[in-house]
């Protein structure tokens, strides 16, 4: 007998209706029908009384729904204690950088903690060569990095997705009615650059060098490695810096800032796992696959 018909019955006992099991499984309702009929059919007896108000348990029903129940439970303890068994309370120790590491990868991660709640995820938010250092050594398990691919080929990688970066500014009534800025017009504002370290800073170079734009004329306020004091000292008035818009949707909601575009200029910036395959397990095969997803 199918685990999987015995979840169907169990459903459809509960909610008294085929229909409503089928919508909730994202099966038809012959489907339904179908897997009920298998068990009856292999016990030779009826499980349901159907009516046009939809189904209720008969006797033999009432009965095969504690018993179906119990088979239930202990199959899924089963599961989870063979799973154990395997993995034990492994710890997958993901090394990311400043803004994959603090906004985009805890948004991902939270759905695998539920399918492998046994699994203890740690994030280390590191600069780009600490981090490289780290993953070579086997200190961290996963990289994820912002911007441009690391040179050395002991790294597979792979592309998790990519972001559009603009110019953060304060949502304060000068910006108001502003929704993009010039090359030349950025040139007369403090800028707060991202340290040269971060990933978003690279892609940022190799953005103006290639579309030939001198950054040196660029008006440098500070240089920060931290996002989040980037983000302080634009709220501030400091100055205006380049940020992905996934960086302030708190600050978007609260309407302390808002981003511009730049006219011509498309900055983006990619977010990439970096991993050694010859140091992985399973496990991990299956977070780097989720991120993927």
């Amino acid at each position: 007998m199918h685990i999987s018909n015995l979840e169907v019955f169990l459903l459809a006992a509960e909610l008294k209706s085929l229909s409503k099991a089928a919508k909730i499984l994202h099966l038809t309702q012959p489907a339904v029908s179908n897997k009920i009929q298998m068990i009856e059919e292999q016990l030779n007896i009826s499980l349901f009384e159907r009516s046009p108000n939809g189904v209720t348990l008969t006797e033999a029903g009432q009965t095969f729904y504690q018993y179906a129940k119990d088979i239930l439970h202990v199959y899924r303890e089963m599961v989870e204690n063979l799973h154990k068994l395997e993995h034990g309370n492994q710890k997958i120790i993901i090394g990311a950088e400043s803004v994959i590491g603090s906004y985009f990868i805890p948004c991902k991660i939270t759905h695998f903690r539920e399918k492998f709640p046994s699994i203890d995820i740690k994030i280390l938010t590191l600069d780009r060569p600490t981090l490289l250092e780290q993953l070579k050594n086997g200190d961290i398990h996963i990289g994820c990095i912002d911007g441009t691919l690391p040179n050395d080929s002991s790294f597979h990688s792979e592309l998790i997705s990519t972001d559009t970066i603009y110019i953060a500014v304060p949502n304060h009534e000068k910006w108001s009615n502003i929704e993009e800025l010039t090359i030349e017009e950025l040139y007369q504002l403090p800028i707060i650059l991202p340290d040269e370290k971060m990933g978003l800073r690279q892609s940022i170079e190799e953005t103006f060098q290639k579309q030939g734009i001198d950054m040196n004329r660029l008006h440098v306020a500070a240089e920060i490695s931290s996002v989040s004091a980037i983000k302080s000292l634009v709220e501030s008035g400091f100055g205006v810096s380049f940020l992905c818009d996934i960086a302030i949707r708190k600050e978007k909601l609260s309407g302390s800032m808002k981003l511009l575009k730049i006219s011509s200029l498309p900055l983006q910036l990619n977010y990439h796992i970096v991993y050694q395959p010859d140091k992985i397990d399973h496990v991990t095969k299956q977070l780097i696959h989720y991120l993927l997803s």
